[in-house]
């Protein structure tokens, strides 16, 4: 296939939500080849801003495109000895059942920052059914090869958050092959479980919304054992997320929570005594992360905000578990040490925040009390 065997690439604002339509003397290019490796194009559905339509469409031209174009078809629109060539003759280039015009792509200037063009695509989901169109717009970054850092993941996931579409960050998860949304970095874990407890708690505790959230974070749980994800045959030290008490904290917390408030005080299943022994017996020991040392006023206001949850969840598991058993008597000590520990943690940020508001403060405040 000659340069001449290719196209420009389509121009219209709203060629990423429809199929491009081709005139009679445009010829076609098929790479059925690539088709089978990255399937089609993924696209994007129409959303409540037309400079997000043009963003989205821009990526979806300038970078998922090309990921989907062979070696010969990338240097074809890459390389400027090619550019004229592909402005004389417009063909078509036929990806699956949708047809695309190729044009030469500057990769200094023409391709978009995923960096950036990421932050701006967030910041102009205004309305939350555009938030659908993430999961497409991770499917075509990682079909590129363009990874995202776990910092920008993070960003991803409280904005999603704040915009009530935590859903869609686990959709992102859950098909991690696709978007590459990956569960490894315990930051990103841990912010994860607490946005979900959090959506329950601003739902005040809801019956729905929190038996939806402990759904969540098992599956949340679930996921980790996957190889995709933090999974393997060993635990990779203290970092791995699986031994985190992050996560079992908050699966403890919220099946404690609707145990007490919308099971009549029932621990049917024995889940609130499966997560509290899973808690204590954890290698990572909640009462050391308490005491660990804050590097600064930002490490202590998220090591509070992270320990407060967990803490809330043991003291509220003791009100359904019997009091006589084994597991409620080492629940009932381990707590009462690492109630002391946090309360301490809580007071130095006070002291050191100055009047500030922080998040470890305002979920202490919200879920232990201010007078505890």
């Amino acid at each position: 296939m000659s340069g001449r065997g290719l196209s420009k690439a389509f121009r219209c604002g709203d060629c990423a939500f429809k199929n491009v339509t081709s005139g009679p003397s445009r010829r076609t290019f098929s790479s059925s080849a690539v088709y089978q490796r990255h399937g089609p194009v993924p696209a994007f559905t129409e959303t409540s801003s037309p400079e997000l339509d043009a963003l989205l469409s821009s990526f979806r031209t300038k970078v998922f495109l090309p990921a989907h174009l062979s070696k010969d078809q990338q240097d074809l629109i890459s390389k400027r000895k090619y550019m004229r060539a592909l402005t004389v003759e417009p063909v078509i280039a036929r990806i699956g059942d949708e047809d695309f015009r190729l044009e030469h792509l500057d990769q200094l200037i023409d391709l978009p920052s995923t960096k950036k063009g990421l932050d701006e695509v967030m910041s102009l989901m205004k309305d939350k059914k555009d938030w659908n169109n993430i999961i497409p717009l991770l499917h075509g970054l990682h079909n590129a090869g363009r990874v995202l850092s776990d910092v920008k993941l993070n960003k991803l996931l409280r904005r999603a958050a704040l915009a009530g579409r935590l859903d869609v960050i686990l959709e992102c998860a859950r098909r991690v092959s696709d978007t590459g949304f990956t569960l490894k970095n315990p930051e990103v874990v841990a912010e994860f479980m607490w946005r979900i407890q959090d959506k329950a708690y601003l739902k005040n505790w809801d019956a729905k919304e929190t038996k939806q959230a402990l759904s969540w974070a098992e599956m949340v749980s679930d996921m980790l054992e996957d190889e995709r994800h933090a999974g393997s045959k060993t635990i990779a030290g203290e970092a791995d997320p699986r031994v985190r008490p992050e996560v079992t904290g908050i699966m403890l917390q919220l099946a404690a929570v609707r145990a007490a408030k919308h099971l009549d005080g029932k621990d049917e299943g024995g889940k609130v005594a499966d997560y509290a022994e899973r808690l204590l017996k954890l290698p990572v020991d909640i009462e050391r992360i308490a005491t660990a040392a804050d590097e600064d006023i930002h490490a202590a206001n998220h090591r509070l905000s992270i320990l407060v949850p967990i803490l809330h969840g043991m003291k509220v598991a003791q009100t359904v578990l019997d009091p006589a058993s084994n597991i409620a008597e080492q629940l009932k000590e381990k707590t009462s040490k690492v109630q002391k520990l946090v309360a301490q943690k809580r007071q130095k940020l006070i002291s050191k925040g100055q009047g500030k508001t922080f998040r470890g403060l305002t979920t202490y405040d919200n879920l232990l009390g201010k007078s505890e």
